[in-house]
């Protein structure tokens, strides 16, 4: 990890959000939860008063849907204007 990237852990399971060139996003599993998967790099980067999570493997942006799906960006949607790529921090 440097400076700028971040694994992001679920408190309960100690698990890394994970992500797959498939683009789905995912907890990871125990055997692949570990400091050095590249795939559970995120940069976290402000726009405005929210933040847009970007998986740093891929340059894609976290996203998610109105039906509650969550998964990374398609490379044509993957932009700063996109409100679904927005995400706050309570």
């Amino acid at each position: 990890m440097s400076d700028n990237t971040f694994r992001i852990i679920h408190t309960v399971t100690n698990l890394a959000l994970d992500a797959n060139a498939s683009m789905e996003v995912y907890l990871s599993r125990p055997e692949n939860n570990h400091e050095t998967n590249p795939y559970q790099l995120w940069r976290i980067v402000p726009i405005s008063d929210t933040y847009r999570i970007i998986h740093n493997q891929t340059g894609l942006a976290l996203d998610a849907n109105a039906n509650r799906s969550v998964y990374l960006s398609s490379i044509e949607h993957n932009r700063e204007t996109n409100p679904y790529q927005r995400w706050r921090f309570r």
